[in-house]
């Protein structure tokens, strides 16, 4: 491979992730549950800190705050290209984005199990232990 072509790969990587922000970006400002899941995953990273998680602990919390926020993004796809193949209101559509928010809702819940079975312990032990 020569320099020429290493630096072209370079640049298209750079141009990959400017791309990748852009979406970051898009979806930050246009979807408050996107936001909501942010601000909830960052208080819980917080308590991941004030609890000393261990490191299993700590690898379940990040998963999990990543299979939330990656299920919104593809939501919120989903979404938009529905809108974007039909401005109609179409049953079929309807049920499309019906069951893609229920997908985003059951990794939400299964999170906040998780979440449950880390901290509640803990919070138990630092009231009524301590």
């Amino acid at each position: 491979m020569n320099i020429s072509n290493t630096k072209q790969q370079i640049s298209l990587r750079k141009q990959s992730f400017g791309y990748a922000f852009a979406g970051l970006k898009a979806i930050w400002i246009s979807e408050i549950n996107f936001r909501i899941h942010v601000i909830i995953a960052l208080c819980v990273l917080c308590l991941g800190i004030v609890f000393k998680l261990n490191s299993f602990e700590w690898i379940s919390i990040i998963l999990w705050i990543g299979m939330v926020i990656a299920s919104e993004f593809f939501n919120t796809v989903i979404e938009h290209f529905c809108d974007f193949v039909s401005i109609d209101i179409r049953p079929e559509i309807k049920v499309i984005k019906d069951m893609s928010a229920a997908a985003v809702l059951l990794v939400a819940i299964m999170s906040v199990l998780i979440a449950c079975i880390i901290f509640l312990p803990k919070i138990y032990q630092n009231i009524f232990l301590s």
